[in-house]
């Protein structure tokens, strides 16, 4: 259910202004506009993972399709999403349900998920693969943000505080999201077939051959080379406790009070 083509589909390119199909324009301002639709892709490029797509749409037992990707129903619940009168940006929490294995296995495995990218599309379901007017451009401005933080974690559900994306139409400082303790590169991923790594999505300059579990532990196996995001599990041990380290985490906003 994981894509590793994160990022390369036209769909995520970044456009100067998403343009709303003049269909789903007229739909959304109906008294009846048809079945709301919420697909949601979390993009774990941080892990040097790919997409994982689902959806929360509670009437629907199987995966929807949508720009030719599968969206497998989820138990979640999302809020605070909307704006409100007051200027604030939102800060939406999400709720996931660890009855799903895959869920349950990512969050074990990399750090509760802290600084993936989540992208929520709302369109209507006729608008889906498949559907009466089926048209992949059919959706309302995306909603993008970050896994902040967990709040809640019991076994069964795990919440998380979500931030709001850097705009592209607008300026912030700096002009990325600021993570304390995780470094938001994007790793080089093993590539069995060929042999070798694939640095085509990279953006981190290691290039060693000494390779790292996901808790830092030294492997011999480049298929187990896996980045934790942290300066000493990560960052130190492929880089050394001496280099100048090209870590995209912000260690020192621990020190700043307001």
């Amino acid at each position: 259910m994981t894509d590793q083509t994160h990022a390369t589909d036209p769909y995520h390119d970044k456009q100067p202004r998403h343009q709303v199909p003049p269909a789903l324009r007229a739909d959304s301002q109906r008294l009846t506009p048809g079945r709301r639709v919420h697909l949601y892709e979390l993009d774990m490029g941080v892990f040097g993972l790919g997409v994982e797509r689902f959806c929360a749409d509670s009437e629907e037992t199987a995966p929807v399709k949508f720009r030719g990707y599968e969206f497998p129903p989820v138990a979640i619940q999302a809020s605070g999403f909307e704006y409100s009168g007051q200027g604030s940006v939102p800060t939406p929490r999400l709720t996931v349900s660890l009855i799903n294995t895959v869920f349950n296995a990512l969050v074990n495995d990399y750090d509760d998920l802290i600084g993936a990218r989540l992208t929520r599309l709302r369109t209507f379901a006729h608008f889906l693969d498949g559907g009466a007017q089926a048209d992949p451009h059919a959706v309302l401005m995306p909603d993008i943000y970050y896994v902040e933080r967990k709040v809640v974690s019991d076994g069964v559900t795990i919440e998380w505080e979500l931030s709001p994306s850097v705009s592209y139409q607008s300026r912030m400082l700096p002009a990325r999201q600021v993570f304390r303790d995780t470094c938001t590169h994007t790793y080089r991923r093993w590539d069995a077939q060929a042999g070798s790594f694939d640095n085509s999505k990279a953006s981190c300059p290691y290039a060693g051959n000494k390779y790292f579990t996901y808790d830092g532990t030294p492997t011999s196996n480049p298929a187990e080379d896996r980045p934790s995001k942290q300066l000493t599990t990560c960052c130190k041990r492929r880089f050394g406790d001496d280099a100048v380290l090209p870590t995209r985490a912000f260690p020192g906003v621990a020190r700043i009070k307001a």
